[in-house]
């Protein structure tokens, strides 16, 4: 692999601070093989310790401006504005004008963070940037800001789940989605699904749009297999409604095979999952691990025996978790939602239609348990889907030059 001469300036929402982003915490140290530098430019401006960072990646200090007030800024910025939100009329009428003031308000606000971008931009050499969003979000209406009034300075952005889909979203609606689309560069998403989903969408942005699997580095072997016949099945994610844990309880409780569960994680349906843990009388066959740092995570995949992965989600871009999963060689059993099917498939493990009942999943279970996939065999073919697929090096060094390729800013 050839380094690149140039910059890459990540723009992220907490990272390096904070749990939240803990995945690109992961991408980090290819971006700093790849690129001869890299910076980052975070929304969360709090004064916590950030994590280490390779040598060759800095943080930057900064914050939104606030040289002008809002009645000054809708001043300054009227005729973007008329543009913007004539757009947002046009798309989502009945809401643009039912929230207004908090439309107007935010846009206002990513002025702020523009103005100040334009500022910290400045000291750069245009010719040598790769301006990076890892969030289809905010930062892509900043920088489309940034871009409106500097064409010069291009940027892409990776687009995930909750940045990606609408229908995720409250009322069905991103905002300024057709702003952002106006002045991005390139859209990656993280599974093909959001790509045909986005193209249907958006069809005049089309040539705009492209998928890029994220990745997870190589390990050296594949998970042991139980020496007993009792299942050890694995699942990690918020505890909340669309993650649907709270509905595993039920499923292995009518499992006629031994089970033992670990579920990895917390949220706001913790207690009701305890109370259908009791409910269904399981207590002494499942370990809650609540939050952990991801570290805690791969290790337990490393060295403890796991039958399988288990997620039941509604809705999922294409869930770095799986990735982790099948990296050691284990099974995935998962609801066909949005990427999943990308990641779960007849070389993975088992793909259950979206909203299957709790008796369906278990009977897919017992089925798992009998089949050849519940082998040393199968594991490994698992393993080598994941290395053809989802192995970070080559996924991402693919990405980085894909992305230095695209943005090639003016001058």
């Amino acid at each position: 692999m050839s380094k690149s001469e140039k910059t890459c300036i990540l723009f992220t929402n907490s990272f390096p601070y904070g749990h939240d982003e803990n995945f690109i915490e992961k991408e980090v140290p290819f971006l700093s093989k790849y690129f001869e530098k890299v910076e980052i430019y975070s929304l969360n401006t709090s004064h916590e310790t950030p994590k280490v960072l390779p040598s060759n990646v800095s943080m930057i200090s900064w914050q939104a401006s606030f040289k002008f007030s809002s009645r000054q800024l809708i001043i300054k910025h009227w005729i973007l504005l008329i543009k913007v939100f004539y757009q947002e009329f046009k798309h989502q009428p009945k809401h643009t004008l039912s929230s207004f003031r908090g439309l107007l308000s935010d846009f206002l606000h990513q002025i702020r963070r523009a103005e100040s971008m334009i500022n910290a931009l400045k000291k750069y050499d245009i010719s040598s940037l790769v301006l990076y969003s890892y969030w289809m979000d905010r930062w892509a209406s900043v920088l489309s800001i940034v871009k409106h009034y500097h064409p010069q300075f291009d940027f892409i952005s990776r687009a995930h789940a909750f940045d990606l889909y609408e229908e995720d979203n409250r009322n069905a609606y991103i905002k300024f989605r057709k702003f952002q689309f106006q002045n991005i560069k390139h859209v990656y998403t993280v599974s093909h699904h959001g790509e045909d989903y986005l193209k249907l969408k958006y069809p005049q942005w089309g040539s705009k749009i492209s998928t890029a699997y994220l990745g997870v580095i190589q390990h050296d072997f594949v998970n042991a297999m139980p020496d007993d016949k009792e299942l050890k099945i694995v699942s990690c994610g918020s505890v909340q409604d669309r993650k649907r844990i709270k509905e595993i309880p039920q499923i292995l409780s009518q499992l006629n095979t031994p089970f033992h569960w670990i579920h990895f994680g917390d949220g706001g349906e913790m207690d009701l999952l305890i109370s259908n843990i009791k409910k269904h009388q399981i207590e002494d066959k499942v370990t809650l691990m609540g939050h952990v740092q991801n570290d805690v995570f791969l290790s337990y995949l490393k060295n403890e025996p796991v039958s399988f992965f288990l997620s039941l989600s509604r809705n999922e871009g294409l869930p770095y978790t799986m990735m982790e999963a099948i990296s050691f060689g284990i099974p995935i059993i998962a609801t066909d939602a949005m990427g999943c099917r990308e990641i779960c498939t007849v070389q993975t493990g088992i793909l259950l239609p979206l909203n299957d009942d709790s008796k369906s999943v278990s009977q897919a279970i017992e089925k798992f348990a009998q089949s050849t996939l519940n082998t040393e065999a199968f594991r490994t073919g698992v393993k080598n889907f994941w290395k053809e697929n989802f192995e970070a090096e080559n996924n991402n060094f693919k990405f980085y030059k894909k992305i230095e390729n695209t943005v090639t800013p003016s001058t």
